[in-house]
């Protein structure tokens, strides 16, 4: 192998390195600035702006299994979780056909799931469907962000925890339920306040 060629190996050896250093110091300054929006490993895919924009939403705190308004994300094999519109029925009132959006997965931490806040139209849903299969092809992560609602027995008396969804996100981009949630610029102008 000529010089040439090893120099080149070892400067972009030395570069993967540096890069993988920066980003684990990124990492422990992003979670120091928000410590406890982040349950478990992000796989590099949060931001410092990600779990920013949850504390627009409401006080920061630890996790435990109690109801919480504050959004925590967590982060799934994108094989171990899915996206979809269970089931569906005609509202006379609105004119429109209305289903619950559902992420269904399972991390270190056992099966999560979450659900929208209310009946959401089957169009929306199924808009955020085809979102996730287009942010989640290919990658090997996605997280999630909401706010955690409680533990439920599963038929098998196995438990699992229910959340209600606010977003998702892979390193391809993120979709929302609400308008402007993946952006934090976005929140700040329509009245987040950051809150530690």
């Amino acid at each position: 192998m000529s010089q040439k060629i090893i120099k080149c190996l070892l400067m972009i050896l030395s570069l993967s390195i540096e890069n993988e250093s920066f980003s684990k110091i990124y990492d422990s300054q992003m979670l120091n600035e928000y410590p406890y929006g982040l349950l478990g490993d992000d796989f590099s895919i949060l931001n410092v702006e990600d779990l920013a924009s949850n504390v627009c939403m409401a006080n920061p705190a630890p996790f435990a299994k109690t109801f919480s308004a504050y959004p925590y994300w967590q982060c799934f094999e994108t094989q171990k979780a899915k996206l979809f519109c269970d089931g569906h029925g005609y509202d006379e009132d609105a004119k429109d056909f209305f289903t619950a959006l559902v992420v269904d997965g399972t991390n270190d931490s056992g099966r999560q799931e979450y659900v929208s806040r209310r009946a959401i139209s089957f169009e929306i849903c199924k808009d955020l469907e085809k979102k996730w299969k287009k942010l989640t092809k290919n990658e090997k992560y996605v997280c999630i962000s909401g706010p955690f609602t409680r533990v439920q027995k599963q038929k098998n008396n196995q438990e699992s925890l229910l959340w209600t969804f606010d977003k998702f996100k892979t390193k391809k981009g993120c979709a929302s339920y609400f308008y402007g949630d993946c952006n934090l610029k976005y929140q700040l102008k329509n009245g987040c306040k950051l809150q530690k």
